[in-house]
């Protein structure tokens, strides 16, 4: 645990800007990976509930 702790310290001291600079694209990549997940959801139950009704 201090191990961890002592290595995450200087990161966040030492590149504040960076971070902000970074957040908005990472929002978006996440937002697009969001989406993107969350149609593959709904794909794969549509091909699962067709799969269901051609075999039952």
């Amino acid at each position: 645990m201090s191990k961890k702790s002592e290595r995450l310290q200087p990161d966040w001291t030492s590149r504040p800007r960076g971070r902000r600079r970074v957040r908005p694209y990472v929002r978006k990549a996440a937002n697009r990976a969001m989406v993107v997940y969350s149609m593959g959801i709904a794909v794969a139950l549509l091909l699962i509930m067709a799969m269901k009704g051609r075999f039952h």
